[in-house]
């Protein structure tokens, strides 16, 4: 191994997260964002670096590689993207949910998605689909493309290695997520995961090795080819380990580092890029380095952050320890300056590198004018908050202005944690933050139905003269009547010939219809989504009435169950379908656990997409149909509390389908929403977005049949 690697370009021009980096060769590098662009980068002759969009998806980019020669891209539209400049893209379907990873070699290449299963493409035409996790599929490798073997990682913390489309091996061993792969040589391979490890893993099935360093969730990890891989990751770390531990750390400023891509034609650079939308080149090859003030800046950058966290005096040593060698690479030790300030500093080769200011919560509370940056937005607090005992510490921004319970929900739907930890985030944030006006510290997301009554909010949160929005109450579906839905069920199940449901599933669908409960819900949901993805779609709408009925009932209804079961038949072409799959939708905001599966971004922006398809489309055009529209929008609205982006989408989507809501009942309902999202973000930008959208003027010509419609309106006009 020759000297460390230095930063050697930054490439800037993406809007958004930088989600996936791929080297074709030393010269030429693709990469993808949550911009919805593919991006073509190349090397100039000057030595700097020139990018153009290549491709403009309509959906968010989370993945790119190159296949036969032509750049790939996978993302949220769950389509593989096929690019070339000689003619048109073209897309790879099969996939079901976003597409996160692609890797090939010769004419092969595999896919992976949230949908949990890994798709094996020849000469871009399907040949394996490879059904064995349980969850995501966060990362797919071709390890033999000539006898058709693949390594794949997924959300449910196994990594399987396939024979064709069959199992040969299960890798058990992180205690999370595994997020990453790469392949070393013919014997071993590498894996990174939430848990915080890098592990090194023979394919005979032995645990070689686990590198410990990273501090939060490791989302990458590549080989160098110098007998060295590496590992990106939360916190803006970067880690080069060879197969016995680290031998460079080095830090950014990006909050995520989600990428690396390594070039393999020779030079032995890598690109890393992130959440500050910068992609940045380094290089061991002095020749290749930026300029040392380019560096400078960096560096700089890197040390002007700021870390929240308890401080335990013990932990703080003295400054001379910085004149000493540091006992291992990424080691980190927190010394007080000169002025007091506490501050970290991190080993990279070999040398000492301040990577940033440490502030304890006291501190911190002393000093709430003094801004902290996260993700490219300002806040007075940056928390580094231990969820579980064992598991990286994630960032929780906060506001002092603000609803503690808002950022809360927004930390806790970002991480993808359980709405049940509420309270506890939200009481964190009371104990470690000055709260400028605590008659904003009440729970607005507590659930009506279980919740204490004195948890709710009062009228203390917004204008007294606002009796009815912003609405607080979810709304679910749910009436039925339970013997025409299983007589026509029982019909349908005769027609049935492998996947008939047996007498004793039937009683117990029966039972559970007529005494509904959470049990029996738990139950009806087990049965109904395991038959939806077999029966036929004219045989499907009585096991559809009866999933969304469960799904309202259900305490903690499994996400990928659910999601894959609603937007598989949230069909417009098909509006009796569409219309289940809509108030099973509108009925997981019934429980805590469904309304962090609801309010998960990319379940929302399908959702709205679904909405607008449906609102378009004559077919189905039903009062029930925008009664169910209407019911999603404000069940929505209620949970997107003070955020603006999400506000500013929905409106957007309220918008849009204003003008179809033509019965009285649609349109109070879409009215609550609209004045419900308004008192929540009382700014000017919400409101200008609302009259120029045309919705303020919808509001003032709609017809007023009731005394709730005329409050209701002169409630919405005065907010907007």
């Amino acid at each position: 191994m020759s000297g460390g690697f230095e930063l050697s370009s930054n490439l800037v021009g993406h809007e958004n997260d930088v989600k996936g980096v791929v080297y074709v060769n030393n010269k030429t590098i693709g990469s993808v964002s949550r911009d919805c662009t593919l991006r073509e980068w190349k090397k100039q002759e000057a030595g700097n670096w020139r990018g153009r969009v290549l491709y403009k998806s309509p959906r968010y980019l989370n993945s790119v590689g190159i296949s036969r020669g032509l750049f790939v891209c996978g993302g949220q539209d769950s389509k593989i993207s096929v690019v070339s400049e000689a003619s048109h893209p073209f897309s790879l379907n099969g996939h079901e949910s976003n597409v996160c990873a692609l890797d090939s070699k010769g004419d092969v290449m595999v896919s992976g998605s949230w949908d949990s299963s890994a798709r094996v493409w020849v000469k871009d035409a399907p040949k394996y689909t490879l059904d064995g996790h349980s969850a995501a599929v966060w990362d797919a490798k071709v390890v033999d493309a000539e006898r058709m073997r693949f390594l794949t990682a997924g959300a449910d913390k196994k990594i399987l290695l396939w024979d064709g489309n069959n199992v040969e091996k299960t890798f058990v061993g992180h205690e999370d997520v595994v997020r990453g792969l790469c392949l070393i040589d013919d014997k071993t391979f590498a894996s990174c995961s939430n848990d915080g490890t890098v592990k090194i893993w023979g394919f005979d099935g032995s645990l070689r090795n686990t590198l410990h360093g990273h501090t939060n969730f490791v989302y990458q990890v590549a080989d160098l080819g110098s007998g060295e891989i590496i590992s990106v990751g939360e916190g803006g770390e970067v880690r080069i380990w060879n197969l016995k531990g680290c031998v460079q750390a080095i830090s950014l400023p990006a909050v995520s580092v989600w990428c690396v891509g390594v070039d393999q034609s020779g030079s032995g650079d890598f690109a890393v890029a992130g959440s500050d939308y910068i992609i940045r080149i380094f290089s061991r090859e002095q020749s290749r380095w930026a300029s040392q003030e380019e560096r400078d800046q960096l560096a700089e950058s890197v040390a002007s952050k700021v870390n929240t966290a308890d401080i335990d005096e013990s932990q703080i040593k003295d400054r001379s320890i910085l004149n000493q060698p540091p006992q291992k690479e990424g080691q980190v030790v927190m010394v007080r300056n000169e002025s007091g300030t506490i501050e970290a500093h991190q080993s990279s080769g070999g040398q000492w590198i301040r990577v940033g200011e440490v502030v304890s919560s006291k501190e911190a509370a002393a000093k709430n004018s003094s801004k902290k940056e996260l993700d490219g937005k300002e806040y007075d607090y940056v928390f580094q908050v231990n969820i579980e005992d064992g598991k990286p510490e994630l960032p929780l921004p906060y506001n002092s202005d603000e609803n503690p319970y808002d950022s809360a929900r927004r930390f806790l739907e970002k991480n993808e944690l359980p709405m049940s930890y509420l309270d506890e985030v939200a009481q964190f944030i009371t104990s470690n933050a000055v709260v400028k006006n605590t008659q904003k510290s009440y729970n607005p997301y507590a659930d009506r139905a279980t919740g204490p009554a004195q948890s709710q909010p009062t009228a203390t949160a917004t204008p007294t003269t606002l009796k009815v929005v912003p609405h607080r109450e979810y709304v679910k579906l749910m009436q039925y009547q339970p013997d025409p839905i299983y007589k026509a069920l029982v019909d349908k199940n005769a027609k049935q010939s492998t996947s008939a449901l047996t007498e004793d599933q039937l009683q117990t669908i029966r039972q559970g219809l007529n005494n509904m409960d959470a049990n029996a819900a738990q139950q009806l949901f087990s049965l109904t989504a395991k038959v939806a993805l077999e029966w036929s779609p004219e045989d499907m709408l009585p096991i559809l009435d009866i999933f969304r009925i469960a799904v309202g009932y259900h305490p903690q209804p499994q996400a990928a169950i659910a999601v894959q079961v609603i937007f598989s038949t949230l069909d417009p072409g098909a509006p009796k379908h569409a219309l289940l799959a809509t108030r099973a939708l509108v009925n997981l905001f019934g429980s805590n656990e469904g309304r962090v599966i609801a309010g998960s971004k990319d379940v929302r922006e399908n959702a709205l997409e679904a909405v607008h398809k449906m609102s378009e489309s004559a077919e189905g055009a039903t009062s029930a149909r925008n009664i169910a529209i209407a019911s999603l929008m404000l069940n929505y609205s209620i949970l997107a509390g003070t955020n603006v982006d999400t506000a500013l989408t929905l409106i957007r989507s309220m918008a849009f389908i204003t003008q179809n809501m033509k019965d009285s009942e649609s349109r109070y309902r879409l009215l609550l929403a609209i004045g419900t999202l308004i008192a929540n973000n009382r700014n000017d930008y919400i409101k200008q977005e609302a009259k120029e959208l045309g919705i303020t003027d919808w509001v003032k010509s709609l017809p007023v049949p009731d005394d709730r419609t005329s409050t209701l309106v002169d409630e919405v006009v005065s907010v907007v």
